[in-house]
């Protein structure tokens, strides 16, 4: 468990990212190994950058409003996708954040 020093300097989140060092398109690459069978999208290039979108526009609703508050059509909004383009990646907000959680 990190010190109160550690917390308020964010040297724990420092190392932790020194161990990890992935970058957010290595995590895209992660999710879409991981969930290849559900995932429609076949075009890596398409895939990075959309994942990529989508990954950004869930966290900055869910930041703002919370995850629960965070709808199909607000990720859409959010990422300039359609409803039914993001239908590609996931079959819903749930899928969506058991992607994120299993990587």
């Amino acid at each position: 468990m990190p010190t109160p020093g550690e917390i308020e300097d964010f040297s724990g989140f420092k190392a932790f990212l020194r161990r990890v060092n992935l970058s957010r398109r290595e995590i895209c690459r992660e999710v879409y190994e991981a969930h290849r069978g559900a995932i429609k999208i076949k075009k890596e290039k398409t895939l990075a950058k959309n994942l990529l979108r989508i990954f950004d526009g869930a966290l900055r609703i869910s930041n703002e409003k919370g995850f629960r508050a965070m709808t199909m059509r607000s990720l859409s909004r959010e990422t300039g996708m359609s409803t039914g383009a993001l239908y590609g990646y996931f079959s819903g907000k749930e899928d969506l954040l058991e992607m994120l959680m299993s990587t």
